[in-house]
Formats: structure tokens, sequence, C-alpha cells
């Protein structure tokens, strides 16, 4: 289970909490539900730290820290994510994913620590990353055909690859 679910247009939330050892998703947003997370810790999770998995979900982290997951850090398989001056780190998949209708908006922070890419851009996904540091990755930035990215001041530093892109890179 997740440690915080949101379904049914929840509104949500919550600053200065810890969420550690969850067996899916520590924060997972659904159904149309809107989670403000503020100065937040997040640790062990088997899929992800945050997790939006349903179009009209809408996830907002300000300042949150998400370490040590099996999955990905940040999965946006739907809706939207905004992540600002956040600290992804130890992911053993990608910091940040973003699947087929998923919308994602990093200002700020750091992805560090993933086996996979920092940001990891799918088809008919959309990213857009300001302001961020991306290092001890495999990859630094993978952008598939279909996708869209935007770049801006980003440092990446990545044990094969900085940036791929077969899709949009704006």
């Amino acid at each position: 289970m997740s440690a915080l679910l949101a379904r049914g247009k929840a509104r949500v939330h919550v600053t200065g909490a810890r969420f550690e050892r969850a067996g899916q998703s520590l924060v997972a947003v659904r159904a149309g539900s809107e989670v403000n997370l503020s100065d937040c810790t997040l640790r062990r999770a088997k899929l992800a730290g945050l997790d939006v998995g349903e179009s009209r979900s809408r996830l907002v982290a300000r300042r949150c820290r998400v370490e040590d997951v099996q999955g990905s850090g940040v999965l946006v398989a739907a809706g939207n994510a905004s992540l600002q001056d956040c600290v992804i780190a130890g992911a053993r998949y990608d910091a940040i994913t973003v699947r087929e209708g998923g919308r994602v908006s990093v200002l700020g922070g750091e992805l560090s620590g993933a086996r996979g890419a920092g940001v990891s851009v799918e088809t008919e996904a959309r990213a857009n990353v300001r302001n961020t540091t991306i290092g001890e990755v495999t990859r630094g930035v993978l952008v598939e055909v279909g996708a869209r990215a935007g770049l801006e001041s980003v440092q990446v530093a990545a044990r094969e690859t900085s940036l791929t892109v077969f899709g949009t890179l704006a």
C-alpha cells in the first residue's frame, strides 16, 4: 500500500511530514485529486516516491526530498506534477519518469544517484526542466519519439550520455 493515497477528487495539503517504507508508492495521486507537499521527506518505496497516475490528477511538491526508491523517484503516468527545489536521490530506475499523457515541471533542485536517467520523457509525455542539477546518473535526459522536453539552465553530469533526444527538445 501507499503511505498516502489521494483519490475521489481529494484535496490534500501536507507540510513537514516524513513518509517511509511503502509497498507501493509513498504518495499516490489518483482520480482527479490534488496533493500539495511542502518540506517533506519520502524514503524507501517499492514503486515510486511520488506517483501521479490518472488524468486530471495533480501533485505540487516544494522543497521535498525523495530517497532510496526501488523504481522511479517521481513517476507521472498521467496528470501533472510540479516540483520546486526538490531533491530526488538514489532511485534504482529514473529520478523522474514521465509516461504517456504525463506532464512534469521541475524548477530548481537536484536529481542524482539514479541508475537510469535523471529525466526520462516517454512518448506523448511532456517535461519542462529549469535551473536544475542532474548528476551521478547513467543518462542525463532521455526524450523519446513523440515526447517533448524543454531544458533551461540545466547542468548534467552523466556516466554514459548527458542528452539523448529522439523526440522534440525546446
